[in-house]
């Protein structure tokens, strides 16, 4: 064999070798990225990658609450180089979501790993949403991406999620501030988010997508054709010249239904363990006050509480629905003062929840406060849950007296009358107790 010979066949064994790697580190990437639950009936999307990793990256999950949180981002680049940072920024954004923490908690700590963990330069533009069908609307965060949409069912109206941030990576915790944005929505209505490749690919003819383009392609369409007409545009530019970005899609058909783990709450259940659990008789109490109200969620820390007792395991996601239920309620209604029926419209709910900051923000008295106790005799459990909160209360009995047809505010009350054992109020109506049983 010749010496040219040879060194072809070196050269040809060392790519065979590094495309290897290559593909087992994607195969790994894979799992690690894409592990939540993109392949819901509800969700449609597109992923087309440029290079073998791809510098887009896609994650949505749900919270124990039901909520369901979406993550899109365009790092800086292409390739192995752009695509290394979807690890880190996948762990924190699962681990986050699952443990129930609030949003701009999980893009404040996506921000720092990747502030952290990020070469000088590069960074991560992102849109990031969660969909709260509990109260029918949808918090967001924009930092460099396209405008998202949100569509009405009929598509004869659209609602911008407008970018209004630094994106990821580029400013440390210390000077990182996350302020999130919220819009309501009503049942089949749909959410758009795109990545700028979608924008930037231009055809044979030099022509490009525009926002206005984009506007035309979904407006007056049902939900069976809308995503269809994007995804065709774009594969015509695909078709017709080298594309020369990555193209990220999603859409989302946004509905009121229960959550999955909601679903799990019946009317006065009672809750069947797999194994007997030890004996237990133990009480504890949580109290957050101002400063901690402002910008701190107990949830997930009293969420790892309930999951150490055995016989409540199975239902922790029932369980934090309930918790997350009754805090927004004493935080919104008790410490804040905010009215439930504020939110009946869309500006409404938009003037809501900028109210609801603001009185956060100023916020310097006030508490909310949590009782835990369990009783078990290891053949029969109960854990009841006390809140309460510093404010004024509300007329319970009339509004539990009100047919719920009738009901145009106190939804929560319903939900949480399904998922536990007993529900009651105390006092003024500050002071919530529920309680679940297993056997």
């Amino acid at each position: 064999m010749s010496a040219a010979s040879a060194s072809l066949a070196e050269h040809a064994t060392l790519q065979e070798h590094v495309l290897q790697e290559h593909n087992a580190a994607k195969a790994v990437m894979d799992r690690v990225v894409h592990s939540g639950c993109l392949d819901s009936d509800n969700i449609r999307y597109l992923i087309s990658p440029l290079a073998l990793f791809n510098g887009d990256v896609l994650l949505a999950d749900l919270t124990p609450a039901g909520d369901l949180n979406i993550f899109m981002g365009d790092f800086t680049g292409h390739g192995l180089t752009a695509g290394i940072g979807a690890m880190p920024l996948a762990d924190v954004f699962y681990t986050m979501t699952r443990k129930g923490f609030d949003l701009n908690e999980v893009i404040t700590e996506c921000n720092r790993k990747l502030h952290w963990a990020l070469p000088i330069g590069q960074f991560c533009c992102a849109t990031v949403v969660s969909v709260q069908s509990r109260r029918s609307g949808i918090e967001f965060w924009c930092g460099g991406l396209p405008d998202g949409y949100l569509i009405e069912s009929n598509g004869a109206a659209m609602k911008r999620l407008r970018s209004h941030a630094l994106p990821l990576g580029i400013v440390g915790a210390d000077r990182f501030r996350c302020q999130t944005q919220r819009l309501a929505y009503r049942s089949a209505d749909r959410l758009l988010l795109f990545t700028d490749g979608l924008l930037e690919n231009r055809g044979i003819d030099g022509s490009h997508l525009s926002s206005e383009m984009v506007e035309s392609l979904v407006l007056g369409q049902p939900s069976a054709s809308s995503f269809d007409r994007l995804l065709a545009a774009n594969n015509d530019r695909r078709i017709s010249t080298s594309p020369s970005d990555d193209v990220t899609l999603i859409e989302v058909e946004l509905n009121e239904a229960v959550s999955p783990q909601a679903a799990l709450g019946q009317t006065r259940p009672t809750f069947a363990s797999e194994a007997p659990p030890p004996e237990q008789d133990w009480r504890f109490s949580y109290e957050l006050r101002a400063a901690s109200l402002r910008g701190f969620s107990p949830l997930p820390m009293i969420q790892q509480l309930v999951s150490e007792i055995p016989g409540l395991r199975p239902h922790v996601g029932a369980i934090y629905c309930v918790l997350a239920e009754t805090f927004s309620n004493a935080l919104e209604h008790g410490v804040l003062q905010l009215a439930s029926t504020d939110k009946h419209s869309a500006d409404g709910f938009d003037a809501y929840y900028r109210r609801r900051e603001q009185r956060l923000r100023d916020l310097r008295h006030g508490y909310v406060r949590f009782e835990f106790e369990c009783l078990s005799d290891g053949r029969r459990g109960r854990l009841i849950i006390r809140v309460m909160d510093s404010g004024d209360g509300f007329d319970y009995e009339r509004t539990l007296a009100e047919p719920r047809a009738q009901r145009y505010h106190g939804r929560g009350i319903g939900l949480l009358q399904r998922l536990a054992t007993r529900l009651c109020f105390l006092g003024n109506g500050n002071i919530v107790e529920v309680e679940f049983e297993w056997s």
